[in-house]
C-alpha cells in the first residue's frame, strides 16, 4: 500500500494527464468507523486483523489503474484517475461501502465493522493534491459524524465541471 506522500505524487502525475485529456481524478477516502472501540474491546490484534482485511478488500475493489494507500490509522485512500464522468463511479462507491460490511472479533465477542467513505474529484473541488485528499476526509467525517456507513462528496460534482 501506497503512503500519503506516494499518493500526493500519484495525484499529481494523474493531474497532469488529466489535463491532457479532459479526464477527471477522484479521490476517496474510506474511514473505518470504530477501529478505536474495537481495539479497545476486542484487542489491538483484531484490530489490526481488521486493517489487513480492509487492506485487502480495497485492494480486491479498485481497478488495476488506481492506486490505494494508508495515510493515518483506520484511514485509507484510494486515487482513481482518468475517469470520463465526474459522477461514474457513484455505483462503484456504494458498491465499496456495502462490501466492506463485515463482522469481527472472537468467537464471543464479535463487532461488526462498516465505513465511512468521503470522495473529492479534480478539478471540480481543488486543483492541488493535498486539498483534493483533505476534502475527501472532510467528506469522510461528515459521513461518520451522520452514523457512517454510507459515502459522500465533498460537494456533488456534476459532468459540467469539466477541464479546460
Amino acid at each position: 500500500m501506497a503512503s500519503r506522500e506516494l499518493l500526493v505524487r500519484r495525484l499529481d502525475a494523474a493531474f497532469d494527464d488529466a489535463r491532457l485529456d479532459g479526464t477527471y481524478v477522484a479521490v476517496l477516502v474510506v474511514e473505518l468507523d470504530e477501529l478505536e472501540q474495537i481495539n479497545r474491546t476486542l484487542g489491538q490484534s483484531v484490530g489490526d486483523e481488521l486493517l489487513v482485511r480492509v487492506g485487502q478488500r480495497l485492494s480486491n475493489w479498485s481497478r488495476a489503474s488506481d492506486a490505494v494507500g494508508v495515510i493515518a490509522p483506520g484511514r485509507f485512500a484510494i486515487l482513481l484517475p482518468s475517469l470520463r464522468a465526474a459522477t461514474s463511479i457513484s455505483a462503484r462507491v456504494e458498491q465499496l461501502v456495502e462490501d466492506m460490511v463485515m463482522t469481527i472479533g472472537t468467537a464471543d465477542r464479535r463487532r461488526n465493522v462498516t465505513v465511512s467513505v468521503g470522495g473529492a474529484v479534480y478539478p471540480a473541488h481543488s486543483e492541488q493534491a493535498e486539498d483534493l485528499l483533505d476534502r475527501a476526509q472532510h467528506a469522510a467525517e461528515r459521513v461518520r459524524d451522520a452514523g457512517g456507513n454510507d459515502w459522500a462528496w465533498h460537494a456533488p460534482p456534476t459532468n459540467h465541471d469539466h477541464p479546460d
